[in-house]
């Protein structure tokens, strides 16, 4: 069995996804309201918890995991002193990283020996707008991406204080979300309004190149657009013409790289020199997409749909083919897969 969790806004509800890979099959095993507005999900190292922020009382809600059973729990709650959109957790495990986009700060939580996220160590605010976060896979670091900057910044803390790096990128370039290879430890980080996806060594702090998802050869509109723009952030934009991207995921070895696109309701596949492979149809305004790639999997949910679809990975047979899917709760945005290949 290949498990993920789906996190919705509107009641901040956390679902427990099981499918099979084999038979596509899918199945909700459990399912908990956490309270006000779901943000995002991130998984401890060892697979014990998951910590998801809640937005109208900003915090960060401890879920403990039953991985034989499939079911969620709340075992703590810590408020943050911003509403965070993003959330990752340090390679060992004891400090939970977050970003608030409208308070502009970045955010290092605590957690404690039995994997609760607690009281806060640190908040910077290096520039505008912060919607990402990933840890750093080893040592006390983050990546976090600046949409009002149009940049990434990493942050490295020590005991003389925390360091901040940055890497600029083209003016309204807007870098939403960022992912890792671990292959080769390169950063794809995803443009918002252009549909391109920016690739940076880590090492160096440099932006190597970018590739385009195909949104715009596609005849959707590029330009200096912005989602919190909107009064309902579940709206459909149907018909705008304008590039929305949301999430991203690249396979372990690089070869395959997954982005979304809202307008268009469109998962774009791009191969390792940046070519695109696919655009392939999806739930309506997907949100976040979750990759298992040692089950070959990946989940797909939308804001304006009801319904998660399973697709097993088929390079040269469409890169994308449904196998599956089941219901869940409106406006899931939120894919965490909790299988070793997560991504």
């Amino acid at each position: 069995m290949t498990d993920f969790l789906v996190l919705s806004k509107p009641r901040g509800t956390l679902q427990w996804v099981r499918t099979d890979p084999v038979s596509g099959e899918c199945a909700v095993t459990s399912s908990i309201d956490l309270g006000g507005e779901g943000g995002s999900v991130a998984i401890s190292p060892d697979r014990r918890h998951a910590y998801v922020s809640v937005r109208e009382e900003p915090a960060v809600v401890t879920v403990a995991l039953d991985r034989d059973g499939g079911r969620l729990r709340e075992v703590g709650r810590s408020a943050t002193q911003a509403t965070v959109v993003a959330v990752d957790v340090a390679a060992d495990g004891h400090r939970l990283y977050g970003a608030s986009m409208d308070s502009h700060v970045l955010l290092v939580h605590a957690i404690d020996a039995a994997g609760v996220c607690g009281e806060e160590l640190e908040a910077l605010a290096p520039g505008k707008n912060a919607h990402c976060v990933i840890a750093d896979p080893e040592g006390d670091g983050f990546w976090a991406t600046l949409m009002g900057h149009d940049r990434v910044v990493h942050v490295a803390r020590g005991e003389g204080g925390s360091r901040v790096d940055e890497v600029l990128f083209p003016s309204a370039f807007g870098p939403r979300h960022l992912t890792r290879c671990a292959a080769d430890g390169l950063l794809y980080v995803l443009g918002e309004q252009t549909g391109l996806v920016g690739v940076v060594d880590p090492r160096t702090r440099t932006l190597l190149r970018t590739f385009s998802t195909g949104a715009y050869e596609a005849g959707l509109t590029l330009g200096a657009f912005r989602a919190r723009h909107i009064a309902d952030p579940l709206q459909a934009l149907d018909g705008s013409g304008l590039t929305w991207c949301a999430d991203i995921k690249v396979m372990p070895d690089g070869s395959r790289v997954f982005a979304t696109e809202r307008t268009s309701s469109v998962i774009s596949v791009n191969d390792a020199e940046g070519e695109v492979l696919a655009r392939v149809p999806t739930e309506e305004q997907p949100r976040g997409i979750g990759l298992d790639a040692f089950a070959g999997l990946l989940l797909a949910v939308g804001e304006l749909s009801t319904h998660a679809t399973l697709y097993r990975l088929a390079p040269g047979e469409g890169e994308l083919v449904p196998v599956g899917g089941c219901e869940v709760e409106p406006g899931a945005l939120w894919v965490q897969p909790l299988g070793a290949g997560s991504n």
